[in-house]
Order: structure tokens, then sequence, then C-alpha cells
């Protein structure tokens, strides 16, 4: 499994125009095949900083993802709206019997990855991200 994780922050300014993409990013990126989660949270304690968390089945599902205008007009609207670069991280999961058992950085980034100029940053302590005072959902998890 991939787990994609991404944070950006927007000014107040922006804030509606940043959600209404976000919405149409998460909305369609739940709908492709290969897609395992997307929800994005908003901070309680710092309102305009967002943070993203996708699961996908496998990479062939995340060059799938990657290569749809919707995925590349979400990523241009966050730079935009964004008050610095979004960030993103990739990693590759792997799970046995419902246990994660090794989680490793992914250094081989797909080549559209690479191309939208994305960057690959070091994913921040649980305690930090995951306060769960600290983060209202966005969008509803989808249930299975």
């Amino acid at each position: 499994m991939i787990v994609i994780t991404g944070a950006a922050r927007v000014a107040d300014g922006n804030r509606a125009a940043f959600e209404q993409v976000a919405v149409r990013q998460v909305t369609l990126s739940r709908q492709e095949p290969g897609n395992v989660s997307y929800s994005y949270f908003e901070d309680r304690m710092e309102p305009g900083r967002f943070f993203f968390y996708e699961e996908w089945k496998d990479r062939a599902a995340v060059d799938f993802h990657f290569a749809q205008g919707y995925c590349h007009a979400f990523m241009d609207a966050a730079r935009r709206l964004a008050e610095a670069e979004p960030e993103l991280t990739i990693r590759e999961i792997m799970v046995k019997a419902g246990l994660t058992i090794r989680m490793r950085k992914d250094r081989a980034r797909s080549p559209i990855v690479q191309r939208i100029g994305s960057r690959l940053l070091p994913c921040r302590a649980s305690s930090q991200i995951f306060a769960a005072s600290r983060w209202r959902t966005r969008a509803r998890p989808r249930l299975h």
C-alpha cells in the first residue's frame, strides 16, 4: 500500500477557494479504483493549515492518480493559493495480517511527481500531526 501525506498553509483570503478545489480533489480521487482512502483536515489551532492523508492500493494506482487532469489542476491551484510550496510525502507501507511491519520513504518517486515539482519531506512525529483535538475533518471518510 502507498500512503501520501500533504500539507499546505493558506491565507484567510484564499481559504474558501482552496477548500473548493480540495473538496473536488477528494471527491474525484475517492472514485478512482485504486484509492483506499482520501481525507483532508484543517488545523483548529492554526486555521488555514490543511493536512491531506491518502491511501492507495499500489504504485500503479498512484501513477494513474497523478496522471489525472483534476490532480494537475489541484496541484496548480494549491501552489497558487498556498502561502508557501505545499508539502508532499509518499511512503510505501508493507502490511502483513493487518499489522504494519515496515515503512520506508519512497526514494524512487514516480515521474509525474518529479515533473510537477513536488518534494519529499520527512514525516513529523505522530503526536505533532495527529493530536485528536487539533485537526478538524474536512471531508468525511468513506464507509467500507
